[in-house]
């Protein structure tokens, strides 16, 4: 089993700990930072619990977050003539709508967003792209 690790910055290891009571026991993970993970009724229940980090629900994200993305990074792109889902790195998206802007106008690209491409938070399912609808 893999250590389990704070979910905060520091990252340090958790440990399991057991909380007995008059009639059960309830177990979680606690690092040294004053971090808990649920507690569960077993042992593997906690330390499934301490494994799953939250996640924000996935969605289309804002033309304004598209142009303040980190350059490092990578973000999914949807593009809705073809229905394919591709990874792109930020620069490059950035390049593309900055390229665009030049041609076109800042108005032009900013109506452009959303109509005929979409960046999402994460790659989206079948089902999260047909529940949002296109511009």
């Amino acid at each position: 089993m893999d250590k389990v690790r704070c979910p905060y910055p520091h990252g340090g290891e958790m440990k399991l700990i057991a909380e007995y009571r008059e009639t059960y026991t309830k177990y979680n993970y606690a690092c040294s930072c004053g971090a808990r993970s649920p507690s569960c009724t077993t042992p593997d229940a906690a330390y499934a619990a301490a494994m799953q980090r939250y996640e924000p629900e996935n969605r289309v994200l804002t033309l304004l977050e598209v142009l303040t993305l980190d350059l490092d990074g990578a973000t999914c792109i949807e593009d809705k003539a073809s229905g394919e889902i591709e990874a792109m790195l930020n620069s490059e998206i950035l390049g593309e709508f900055e390229e665009l802007r030049r041609s076109e106008g800042i108005d032009a690209a900013s109506k452009a967003y959303g109509r005929f491409s979409r960046a999402w938070l994460r790659r989206p399912t079948d089902a999260e792209r047909e529940a949002v609808e296109w511009e």
